[in-house]
């Protein structure tokens, strides 16, 4: 930042919000943008790893339904994403602290996790670098080490058998600096661990005596490569025809915590963006962190300390709590980044006699489709309570129950490769998380009950055939565990190559082309799902035409069914817009609801 910046616009770097940053952070000048993640392998569990909640002091840092390591790779995923912004340099730390013991399995295992995640197509460069980018880990008490470090990292490196990958030796880079090392000539690498500012006295900054102070030599250096790496080599310009730079506009923005605890790693984060010269952190971005945090429960602050780590500013208590599935809630319904899943995991002879209506949600950042995070949240609380007052359990499924499938990986690069956007990708994702969870009714979550009891539901479940009751489109269906598997490879299969220019590409067309291939006599379709609102118009309100919704067993509150009623002015909110009527769907659905059971009730 400091490289690419000018003196006036970096003026209040070290008091911005960017100065100090354990989130994202972004920097965008000219052509030229700079993405740095606070990312921290160390923090990394190993895959299989038990669910645990993870409490840094009394704070949340890990949900128990959450891996670092998956969101780590849902950040790397999320990197990828579009093609015209692919990176052109990455520089990554991972985990390596196994020299003299032969190859590290740790270091592989997460690696060839992101590895495997990189386009074919990818022409850029990784440069991995050790988590200090020092061989710190061997140079403080055994400098001898050095040269086997090296030896080992470039037989790790060289079977990866990828060329675009480079291991960066920061220490031989900087083994003209032993004279600023804290420790002495071995230890010459801790002379590249520091956090503070160069105006300002270490002392000052990290309340440490006798402490180094480093200004950024080492650093500089790395900057000047990573710039070096994306700008291109003196071949690839003509530099007789440069000509003065343009007065670009500063763009930056962020999602940076206060404070490194509780240790966050989230991928498509919500981030504040401003232009202009870097500004000091001020009071609203102050106190919207602060409204984030949420705190350890008492049961596992009860829990003993599994290990104490320093910070520059505390000492950390960290409690690995072990949660009974039954019991674990991850990200809730009421909370601003995701849906809060309650566990319906029981005891084979506990389990519940009502049938279970799933529906799956994975926010998109910012919201989507019409409708804002808060408006998505509403529909899915309507659509819980409606289910349930029809007498049916609920489940929300999510992307953790869809990861957990063999075959995600592979859906998600053939996903990306077809440059399929967020939301239809998650519409896939729920086929597989319906294979996990064992099979069973899935409804969209703006789909309501009208004939669907819980007791109708039971008896049309024990037949385990895929059932479609709204033919292709995917709002309704019951099926086993292993017909969801099937017809999520049959639709797998179907998806083409290549994407051509006007092809829309989503399951529900995925479903349509299993419908016309020979697999069709092998699922029941029906039209049991209503996809229109009939109310009839009265001198000053409506009411449901009952006649209509006989034999339904629910109703899709679609784009398309709440655009066509606003348009037609039977609505059941009054005198809205059709984008209104779009993003007020659980309002209005509601109303709906119970003028549905004023017709039972006659």
């Amino acid at each position: 930042v400091d490289l690419i910046l000018s003196p006036e616009e970096k003026e209040e770097l070290s008091s911005s919000v960017i100065g100090k940053c354990w989130g994202r952070a972004l920097i965008k000048k000219g052509n030229l943008e700079l993405v740095y993640q606070d990312f921290r392998a160390q923090m990394f569990e190993p895959f299989g790893s038990p669910k645990v909640m993870e409490c840094h002091n009394e704070k949340i840092a890990k949900d128990a339904d959450d891996s670092f390591i998956q969101n780590a790779a849902d950040t790397w995923v999320e990197m990828f994403r579009d093609k015209d912004s692919w990176p052109d340099v990455i520089f990554m730390f991972v985990l390596y602290d196994n020299v003299g013991h032969g190859r590290d399995g740790l270091f592989f295992t997460h690696l060839e996790h992101f590895m495997s995640k990189i386009p074919p197509s990818w022409n850029g460069t990784l440069l991995l670098a050790d988590r200090f980018w020092s061989a710190i880990g061997v140079t403080h008490r055994s400098y001898h080490k050095y040269h086997l470090y090296l030896e080992e990292i470039n037989e790790m490196v060289h079977a990866l058998n990828d060329t675009r990958v480079r291991w960066l030796d920061g220490m031989g880079i900087s083994r003209e600096m032993v004279m600023y090392s804290e420790y002495g000539p071995d230890g010459i690498g801790a002379s590249q661990h520091f956090h503070g500012f160069c105006d300002v006295p270490y002392l000052e900054d990290m309340g440490q005596n006798n402490t180094m102070r480093v200004c950024g030599n080492v650093t500089e250096i790395l900057g000047q490569l990573l710039l070096s790496h994306a700008l291109g080599t003196k071949k690839q310009f003509d530099l007789e025809k440069l000509e003065e730079p343009k007065d670009e506009a500063l763009e930056y923005c962020h999602a940076c915590p206060l404070a490194l605890t509780p240790f966050k790693l989230v991928a498509y984060p919500e981030v504040t963006c401003s232009e202009g010269k870097l500004h000091p952190r001020n009071d609203d971005e102050v106190y919207s962190f602060k409204a984030k945090q949420k705190i350890c429960p008492q049961w596992c602050l009860e829990h003993e300390v599994d290990e104490v780590i320093p910070s520059q500013s505390d000492m950390i208590n960290i409690r690995r709590c072990k949660v009974d599935l039954a019991d674990v809630t991850t990200s809730s319904i009421e909370s601003a980044s995701a849906a809060k899943v309650k566990s319906q995991v029981t005891p084979a002879k506990d389990k519940p006699t009502k049938p279970i209506m799933h529906t799956f949600f994975e926010s998109v950042v910012g919201g989507c489709c019409g409708m804002s995070q808060e408006q998505h949240e509403q529909l899915l609380k309507a659509w819980k309570e409606s289910w349930e007052a029809r007498g049916w359990e609920t489940m929300i499924l999510t992307a953790q129950d869809a990861r957990k499938h063999k075959d995600f990986g592979t859906l998600e690069k053939k996903l990306i490769s077809l440059e399929i956007n967020e939301y239809n990708r998650r519409c896939y994702w729920r086929w597989l998380a319906m294979v996990e969870a064992g099979g069973g009714w899935i409804s969209d979550y703006d789909v309501f009950p009208l004939e669907l009891t819980a007791e109708l539901g039971a008896e049309m479940g024990k037949n385990g055939t895929f059932k479609a009751f709204d033919n292709h489109v995917p709002s309704l269906i019951h099926a086993s565990s292993n017909e969801w598997d099937r017809v999520i490879h049959l639709m797998m299969d179907l998806l083409p190559n290549k994407r051509a220019d006007d092809t829309v590409i989503s399951d529900m067309y995925s479903l349509l082309e299993v419908s016309k291939s020979s697999s069709k006599n092998s699922i029941v379709w029906s039209y049991r799902v209503k996809t229109s609102i009939n109310y009839t118009k009265g001198s000053d309100s409506l009411s449901l035409d009952c006649s209509k919704y006989s034999k339904q067993l629910a109703i899709h509150f679609s784009h398309h069914l709440c655009k066509r009623a606003a348009s037609a002015q039977v609505f059941p909110l009054a005198n809205v817009t059709i984008d209104e009527a779009v993003a007020r769907r659980a309002e209005a659905a509601l109303l709906l609801m119970d003028d549905y059971r004023n017709c039972q009730a006659f």
